[in-house]
């Protein structure tokens, strides 16, 4: 009896040892398969996406040439809806001993054209387009306003108002033009509009074809239009 109740004891004794072998074995299988997932090398996909705009906003200000034709003294006056250059005011001078006289305004506009509704994409266009039936001349007169005021288009990148750093072309006010966004990677568009001067110094020269106001032309008021777009 008391070798049987031993033998009994040994084999129950013998039983619990294996099942902490095994439970210890299970556990070392968990713990292994945990640290794979948490430290083991994977691919996690990230992803974002920006839409690409959906128009543009426009921003004109209204620029005091201080009557010279140094654009280190102007100033920026304000922003407006409309390019109003008011009386034109008679200046005369000499070029190469040959006297001049012409008339012009002592303002000109900057047109900042930012994107609305989605980020920057290089294959859109942003079209400057002429309106002739908006012309409205005094009778007499050969052309009008769209010969006689240019549309400077340039890159402008960073802060404060002197921030073009790229010239893209100069075109008279009566030529519809359409501006690739890639021109302008890493910037935005400007348009400086001004009237015509012949200023043999300018920078870009005006285009060819270019007309001044002289006292030739008739007196009276003078109207034109362009309308801006993105596609």
């Amino acid at each position: 009896m008391i070798r049987e109740r031993r033998e009994k004891i040994r084999d129950i004794i013998s039983l619990r040892k294996i099942e902490r072998e095994v439970v210890l074995l299970v556990e070392s299988i968990f713990f292994l398969m945990v640290s794979f997932c948490c430290f083991g090398a994977g691919i996690i996909a990230t992803e974002a996406d920006i839409p690409p705009a959906t128009g543009i906003v426009l921003t004109i200000t209204k620029i005091d040439s201080k009557g010279t034709s140094s654009p280190y003294d102007d100033q920026w006056i304000e922003k407006v809806s409309s390019f109003d250059f008011g009386e034109l005011k008679q200046v005369s001078g000499y070029t190469e001993g040959k006297k001049w006289t012409l008339f012009l305004p002592r303002y000109y506009f900057a047109v900042d054209i930012g994107l609305t509704g989605g980020g920057f994409d290089p294959t859109k266009n942003i079209v400057v387009e002429y309106l002739p039936e908006e012309e409205v001349s005094p009778p007499g007169i050969e052309g009008g306003l769209g010969d006689r005021i240019t549309i400077t288009y340039v890159r402008t990148k960073g802060k404060g108002k002197r921030t073009w750093d790229k010239i893209l072309e100069k075109r008279l006010f009566k030529e519809s033009n359409t501006v690739p966004l890639w021109k302008v990677l890493g910037g935005w568009l400007r348009l400086y509009v001004g009237v015509v001067s012949k200023d043999p110094n300018a920078v870009p020269p005006d285009p060819p074809g270019a007309k001044v106001f002289t006292p030739s032309d008739p007196v009276g008021e003078y109207k034109g239009a362009i309308r801006i777009s993105f596609f």
